[in-house]
């Protein structure tokens, strides 16, 4: 609601910039000075553009904090917890809702609880979920990532995330355990929705039998329209999801017909489209860089 208020307020100030232009030098020579009320209402705008950039980028942060936090809990995407999951690439952890550039997150994460956890074994699934379809605004699944058998430390670690540095208690894959669905970096395709959101869950597995685990195996099988909820109920793994996470990576665009195919710029890879054909996955809207994370619009 917020975003959408300061949205308004810029239109309006841009449209008093306007008049005052359509106005300006009116029945008088232009001596390459402004009149006094002229001048003051320049000055006015100036501070009033300048002050609804910087709460729309308020608003706009906020709102992808919300979101993340909403998707965390469960709101547009289940299973769901309120426990943080911290999903930590290289010296990184985007957490919540945070806007990340596709760079940053092509390589398999770390990922932890901010408090140890209890269970012996535990499993963790990356879910796309909003791949484009041929019916937008439809959209569907991709699995990025299924990894069993890890095992919680014991000692926290200290990790640092787009919050600021933290203690995390690590999960290990200390049998080398092969990955169900080993791990594809984010590529969201030129195709609507540009930005897409990628969930992750942490699911208890401590009791999991030989029938369940199996289960896992053949769901991770289908990584296209893979639907989490069945697969841990097919597992007899419903109620176990113990900490979630989730973060945005955009295509910048522009976006391509929904029926289009990959003709002129762009390559698809394991469903997905980086659509300039540059791989580097920068937002479509600007952003302050840290490097490797988008801090909001500026």
């Amino acid at each position: 609601m917020a975003f959408n208020v300061n949205i308004r307020a810029l239109l309006d100030t841009y449209a008093n910039c306007v008049s005052l232009l359509k106005s300006f030098g009116r029945g008088r020579e232009d001596n390459g000075t402004l009149a006094p009320d002229t001048e003051h209402e320049y000055t006015r705008l100036r501070k009033a553009l300048k002050s609804d950039r910087s709460l729309i980028k308020r608003a706009y942060s906020s709102q992808l904090s919300e979101s993340g936090s909403r998707l965390k809990k469960g709101d547009g995407f289940t299973p769901a917890s309120e426990t943080d999951l911290i999903v930590e690439y290289n010296g990184f952890a985007p957490l919540n809702g945070v806007v990340v550039s596709r760079s940053v997150t092509t390589s398999q994460p770390r990922i932890g609880t901010l408090a140890r956890l209890n269970g012996t074994s535990y499993a963790v699934m990356m879910i796309d979920i909003d791949i484009p379809t041929d019916s937008p605004p439809q959209t569907s699944t991709i699995l990025h990532w299924m990894q069993t058998g890890l095992a919680p430390s014991t000692v926290a670690t200290q990790l640092n995330t787009t919050s600021g540095p933290i203690r995390a208690f690590l999960l290990e894959n200390r049998a080398n355990t092969t990955a169900f669905a080993p791990y594809i970096g984010p590529n969201p395709p030129a195709r609507v929705p540009l930005s897409h959101r990628y969930a992750q869950v942490l699911v208890d597995t401590s009791a999991l039998t030989d029938e369940g685990l199996e289960a896992l195996r053949a769901a991770a099988g289908t990584r296209r329209g893979f639907d989490p909820g069945a697969a841990l109920a097919r597992a007899g793994l419903e109620g176990r999801v113990v900490a979630g996470n989730a973060y945005n990576v955009t295509n910048r665009g522009p976006a391509l017909a929904p029926n289009a195919t990959g003709t002129g710029r762009g390559r698809e890879r394991d469903g997905e489209w980086d659509g300039d054909g540059d791989g580097d996955g920068d937002e479509r809207w600007r952003c302050e860089w840290d490097g490797r994370f988008c801090r909001g619009l500026v």
